[in-house]
Formats: C-alpha cells, sequence, structure tokens
C-alpha cells in the first residue's frame, strides 16, 4: 500500500491526491465519477485522520497531536487542561464541522447536507441519501520503553486508545475521541457507522515519519472506481496500513448516474486489471512507485502491491459491504470489531 499512497502524492490530480500535512487541520475530498480515484492520509505517528466515504464522494482529513490533543512539551507553563480542551476545540472540532482555510475548505458540515443546493454542487457529498461511512483512524497509547513487546509493534496487545480518557479537572467527563463522535452524531445523525480503527505510532526516530514511503505503517488509503457500464457497480473501499481488508471498509451499488459509469477504455482496462491482479501470489517490495501507473490506474491497487505490505485483497473490487453497524472499534490483527462501549466507556 505504501507505493500506491507515494503516487497520490507525488502525482497528485484532482482525482488521486494526498492530505497535506501542513499547519492545522487540513482535508481533501474527490466526487465520483466516471474517473478512478483515491485519497490517501501519510506520515501519522500520533496524529489521527477522520475518513468520510459515501455513494458520492470521499473526504479525508488531517489533526495534529500536537499542539491539538496533546500540548506542546516546550510550552512553560503548561496550559490548563480548560485551555488545552480549548484548542482542540478550536483546531479540531472547528474545522471538522467548517472548512477554515484553503487547505480545508469544506468541513464535514458543509458537504454533508440534507438540503443541498444546486448553486452548491459539493454540499451533497455525504448526504444521508448517500449512505456515508465515517472511520476515525488514531492512535494507541504509545508505549516508550524499547525491551517491552509492545514497544514499535504494528499489532500491540492490551494497549488502550491514546485519547480515550475523561480529561479530567473542571472538564465534564468526555474524552477528545468522545467530542469527535459527538460531532459525528451531529452532522450525519446517530445511526451513521462510525468506526475507530486503532494504530500503534511508530517510535523509531525519524524512521517514523516514513518520508520515503517505504513503509504502511501510518498511512490510509481511500479508493475508488466507477461501474464499468450501465449494469455493472461504482465500489469504494478503504485500506488502513497493512491490516486486511474488512467486510465494513468496503461497499459497491448501481451508479447514481451516467456520471458514475467509467468514460474511457482506460478506466475499463485499469478495472479489469485491478481483478486479474489479485488473484496473482507474487511478492514484491513495499515501495513500489517505480512499477505502478501513474494515470486514474493509480487508485486501483494489484493483488500483488497489497501482498507486499502483509494485506490480501479480494478476490474482485466490487464486493458489497455488510449492512449498517454502530459504532465499533477494529482490532485489525485479529480481524475482529469489539462492542460500541470500549470507545464510549470514559465519554
Amino acid at each position: 500500500m505504501a507505493g500506491e499512497v507515494a503516487i497520490a502524492y507525488d502525482n497528485a490530480d484532482i482525482h488521486n491526491m494526498g492530505v497535506p500535512v501542513k499547519a492545522g487541520t487540513t482535508s481533501r475530498y474527490i466526487p465520483f465519477e466516471s474517473v478512478a480515484g483515491s485519497i490517501a492520509i501519510s506520515g501519522l505517528y500520533g496524529c489521527s485522520s477522520l475518513i468520510a466515504v459515501s455513494k458520492r464522494g470521499a473526504w479525508v482529513n488531517h489533526m495534529w497531536e500536537i499542539p491539538s490533543f496533546l500540548a506542546d512539551p516546550n510550552i512553560i507553563p503548561p496550559p490548563t487542561k480548560e485551555m488545552q480542551v480549548e484548542t482542540f476545540n478550536q483546531t479540531v472540532i472547528a474545522a471538522i464541522h467548517h472548512g477554515n482555510s484553503e487547505d480545508n475548505v469544506f468541513g464535514l458540515e458543509d458537504v454533508a447536507s440534507k438540503d443541498p443546493k444546486p448553486e452548491e454542487p459539493m454540499s451533497n457529498l455525504l448526504s444521508p441519501d448517500a449512505d456515508p461511512h465515517v472511520f476515525l483512524f488514531t492512535p494507541y497509547a504509545r508505549e516508550t520503553v524499547p525491551w517491552v513487546p509492545n514497544y514499535n509493534n504494528e499489532f500491540p496487545i492490551g494497549l488502550p486508545l491514546a485519547y480515550n480518557n475523561p480529561i479530567g479537572g473542571n472538564i465534564p467527563i468526555l474524552s477528545f475521541l468522545g467530542r469527535i463522535y459527538i460531532s459525528m452524531t451531529l452532522i450525519f445523525g446517530p445511526d451513521v457507522p462510525y468506526e475507530v480503527v486503532p494504530y500503534a505510532p511508530r517510535m523509531d526516530g525519524d524512521n517514523r515519519k516514513d518520508r520515503e514511503f517505504e513503509s504502511h505503517r501510518g498511512k490510509a488509503l481511500v479508493q475508488y472506481q466507477p461501474a464499468r457500464d450501465c449494469s455493472g457497480m461504482a465500489s469504494w473501499r478503504v485500506w488502513f496500513e497493512g491490516h486486511d481488508l474488512q467486510p465494513s471498509h468496503q461497499a459497491s451499488w448501481s451508479p447514481l448516474g451516467s456520471h458514475q459509469v467509467s468514460s474511457s477504455l482506460e478506466d475499463v482496462q485499469a478495472i479489469q486489471n485491478s481483478s486479474d491482479d489479485s488473484s496473482d501470489n507474487s511478492s514484491n517490495d513495499g515501495n513500489m512507485r517505480s512499477s505502478l501507473p501513474s494515470s486514474s490506474e493509480s487508485a486501483l491497487a494489484t493483488g500483488s502491491e497489497m501482498k507486499s505490505s502483509g494485506t490480501q485483497p479480494p478476490s474482485a473490487f466490487n464486493q458489497k459491504s455488510s449492512s449498517k453497524t454502530s459504532v465499533s472499534v477494529s482490532s485489525p490483527a485479529s480481524s475482529t470489531t469489539t462492542s460500541r462501549s470500549h470507545m464510549q466507556s470514559s465519554t
């Protein structure tokens, strides 16, 4: 998956792109149309990302760990808990709801309108009638002792989520993750499928940033492919690091209109290649930038590329997802999910 993410960043266009990691909360979005597309997020080693996907498009953001979730340790005296919550509300919650910069043009509330306006074509990108799904890609608490088995382990055992504890002090008993979940229910309604996908932050010095895209860790990738013809199915799927593709991380549907049917022979061939390559048993190096296509095919990961990162692709992209589920927390190492109470136990 590292190679696909590299393409999204290095060869970005209007259909394939990476979320920039700049000051403040940033985001990118793509509408699902007649061309395959993708959005990637990379460089997470403590930061978090919200990923929202529907039948009409996808929106992905980047939220800084410092200063949003955690105070800068260089600030003396350190901010109070009340000050930290205010920073979180301003830099995360406000930016989730509404766009506030050129690198966060739309917030989720701006693209999930229940009453979209014709003059605002993106206002229904994630509307309720488009079956939106929301994922929060967020870190486990760090294990900082090098000789402990969980240290720098991609699949740790027994570690809690990093920011799911009550804030304490005079703050109402609601964690940072709980505050994000409340925002999702306010924007999408209480029945929206919402899943927390934890990851273990890399602890190996400068390598944790992975500027050369040599590892799948700290990365997620949304892929979309249009239907190959009017009787086919359009599809999306979301990959998280080297984890197995879960039923709740993919969906397919009859195209909403001719704009979701492939418009070129190139796209049809890319779709066919994606299905054909999924049966390829060869294994390649995790950094695939030199061998992967750079056009709309970049949204369609090959079976050999996914295999190289430890992920087994489905036999075909256009598998139907399972029915809607309540809020859950993924346990990717065992390919299971736990109940909503896990995330909400401290909220």
